[in-house]
């Protein structure tokens, strides 16, 4: 390798020496770099993809590994171990790259600088730094050497020596944490060194070193062995190596060092054509050879140059029916460019797929040739991920979760329906939705399953069962209706009407018979077997009769029964008698004055309507042999009287009172009701199925 730095050395200073015999003297190495530094314009570099600095705020940034030789490792952060990595592996902000002896690896920023990374060497991605001009790209370098192409934008490299930044292109690190040594190469762009004891800016073909963290930075001259470095591990450099000029004396001779800052330009680079041409291309590799909806498949391409021309720079896309699958950016080999990428494709079927080179400096367009490639449904995996509640009753909603995913190697989001069911029960949602409700119209034990009916790129798939208990809904039983009441016993047939419903959370039409019945006397009783609950019922005792429906249940609904309700049924004679249903007797209607408030109502069941009505009361005499005060009833029809009154009485009086008729038949007077009991009256008299508790407390 020596001799042959040293034939390049030759070869040079020959073409220097002969360059500076030219007549007209040719711009100085200082100028140049000084018009390179105050216009801080950068070109696109060979192999390196172009794009716009980033933007303040997006401070964030990756690196994806390339190229690697030999024992290449990796890790997240300081707290992890390292390992092994390969092509592909993509680093973040606190992540660490290590190379062994004999070692080295390509990292492709994400803001698209290139960085390479020399044997024995250990470095860190720091996140980027927002600064006035811009974004600024941060590496900490611990050991070793590095190299930065950068494609527009800035870049700092810290060690613990100092911190060198490159504004436009190319920079070289090496550093010694032994000794403290940092040196820095600049062959392109502005470059500075710094460290607390000062700040030197430099530009192509200079240098600058820190001897040790305690000495400042010296500028220097690049050596013939600093730009063979170069070539050496960058081929990207050999443009800008013959881009570099000599400077000229004023009498247009050179003196000739033991050190190079110039490279004169290879005689051997190729000019554009007049008309570009174009390379071929084409694909190596495709791996897999068939995918599924989703799988990462691998390509590797080449490009290779036409005639003499130079090795074709820049990236290829994959495509699959126009569009983008991945991008592979291209590195230079002996005689061709070479990349790889990978990526997929989200449809099924057969795609026509193909390599695009979209041109460089000196090659026009072209596209390698089609290949069909199949890409079949990918399988999919649907799991049932909740059942809420746990158990429930007829007609109760169930809600159930679930969730479509496809199954590796395929990726995606499945799109279609999921079908959640339970025996004939079943809800219906689609796959991205991720629940339905489910409402279970039966008893027992549920078996739960879920499926994807699949579309045209997932196949379908059903998923596990979970079991479920449904028990019976609980139900209500009403008495809606009863007429007529009072009624003639054995003559009038009255009729019920009842009501059941289910109780929330249930739900569902129960089905089932519904029996009416006196509670107090088995035999008069009437059934129904199905909705509208409507039957009727002759009474045959007589007395305020208490009625219940009671709802026999069925498979999914329990029994219910409802409240009672009072159906009157006097003795078939001329008969009164009050209606508990109406307002309450015993109410204070003005505690202060100790005045209670009555409310009567009282019908006469064998139609007569010519009969008068009273309340007759007296104050402490149940035998009602003083004298007593009656107060008139109104009559309202249909052989019913009603009538509100007070009856004022001091704290110590007990109110003792009764119904008085007057009948034009054979008994003109009758008694009943009330207080009665210790009173005698004339047979049959007045029977009344209700009378007032009068004896009051006293009052406050």
């Amino acid at each position: 390798m020596h001799q042959k730095k040293h034939h390049l050395f030759i070869f040079l200073i020959t073409l220097f020496l002969i360059s500076a015999c030219s007549p007209t003297p040719e711009p100085s190495v200082r100028a140049t770099v000084d018009a390179i530094v105050d216009s801080a314009v950068v070109t696109s570099m060979p192999g390196v993809e172009a794009t716009s600095t980033p933007t303040a705020g997006a401070l964030t940034i990756t690196a994806a590994l390339s190229e690697i030789v030999g024992a290449v490792m990796a890790r997240a952060n300081t707290a992890e171990s390292f390992s092994a990595v390969s092509d592909g592996f993509t680093l973040k902000p606190n992540g660490q790259v290590q190379t062994d002896q004999a070692s080295q690896v390509r990292l492709d920023l994400s803001d698209s600088t290139l960085v390479r990374l020399g044997e024995n060497s250990l470095f860190t991605l720091e996140a980027p730094r927002e600064e006035p001009a811009g974004l600024l790209s941060r590496l900490r370098l611990e050991v070793g050497e590095i190299w930065i192409i950068l494609n527009g934008g800035a870049m700092q490299v810290e060690t613990s020596s100092g911190e060198a930044a490159v504004r436009g292109s190319y920079m070289y690190v090496n550093f010694d944490p032994d000794t403290g040594e940092m040196r820095v190469t600049c062959l392109e762009g502005s470059c500075s060194l710094s460290n607390k004891h000062g700040t030197v800016n430099f530009g192509a073909g200079e240098t600058a070193v820190i001897l040790n963290a305690d000495q400042p930075p010296e500028l220097g001259k690049m050596t013939e062995e600093d730009v063979q470095d170069w070539l050496d591990m960058n081929p990207e450099a050999i443009l800008v190596v013959s881009s570099l000029t000599p400077p000229a004396t004023a009498t247009g001779t050179v003196t000739p060092t033991s050190t190079l800052i110039w490279y004169p330009p290879p005689t051997s680079t190729p000019k554009p054509p007049p008309d570009p041409i174009t390379p071929t291309v084409q694909i190596d590799t495709i791996t897999p050879t068939s995918a599924v909806v989703g799988e990462m498949i691998s390509f590797s391409v080449s490009v290779f140059p036409v005639g003499d021309g130079p090795i074709p720079t820049g990236k290829v896309d994959i495509k699959a029916g126009g569009s983008v699958i991945c991008s592979a950016t291209l590195s230079s080999g002996a005689a061709k460019a070479f990349g790889s990428c990978a990526g997929m494709i989200t449809s099924s079927g057969n795609h026509n797929v193909q390599a695009f080179f979209p041109g460089d400096s000196y090659y026009g367009t072209n596209y390698s040739v089609s290949q069909n490639y199949s890409v079949t449904a990918a399988s999919t995996t649907t799991t049932l991920d909740s059942v809420s509640p746990p158990a429930s009753v007829t007609g109760e909603k169930v809600t159930v979760t679930f969730t479509v995913a496809p199954t590796a190697p395929g990726s995606g989001i499945p799109t279609g329906t999921v079908i959640v069911s339970a025996g004939p029960d079943s809800c219906m949602a689609a796959a991205s939705a991720g629940s339905c409700d489910l409402t279970l119209t039966s008893v027992g034990a549920k078996s739960i399953v879920a499926t994807f009916a699949g579309d045209s790129d997932y196949l379908g798939s059903v998923s596990s069962s979970v079991g479920h208990t449904v028990t019976q809904a609980s139900t209500t039983t009403d008495i809606t209706s009863f007429s007529p009441n009072p009624s003639n016993v054995s003559i009038d047939a009255v009729t019920f009407n009842a009501t059941v419903d289910v109780d929330l959370p249930g739900s569902g039409t129960p089905f089932g018979s519904v029996t009416f019945q006196d509670k107090n006397y088995a035999p008069d009783f009437c059934i129904v077997s199905a909705a509208p609950w409507t039957c009727a019922i002759t009474f045959t005792q007589t007395g305020a009769r208490e009625v219940e429906a009671v709802y026999s249940g069925d498979t999914d609904f329990a029994t219910s029964t409802s409240s009672t309700v009072i159906q009157y049924v006097p003795p078939d004679n001329n008969t009164f008698f009050h209606d508990p249903a109406g307002p309450d007797a015993v109410t204070f209607s003005a505690p202060a004055d100790c005045t209670q408030t009555y409310s009567i109502k009282a019908a006469d069941l064998d139609g007569l309507s010519n009969n008068a009505l009273e309340v007759e009361y007296i104050l402490n005499d149940s035998s009602f042999l003083t004298t007593t005060t009656k107060l008139p009833l109104t009559y309202v029809g249909n052989a019913t009287w009603e009538g509100t009154f007070l009856i004022p009485f001091n704290s110590s009086d007990t109110v003792y009172w009764r119904f008085v008729a007057q009948d034009d038949s054979a008994n003109p007077t009758f008694y009943g009701g009330g207080n009665t009991s210790a009173v005698g009256y004339p047979s049959p008299g007045l029977s009344f199925v209700y009378s007032f508790d009068t004896t009051l407390a006293s009052c406050p």
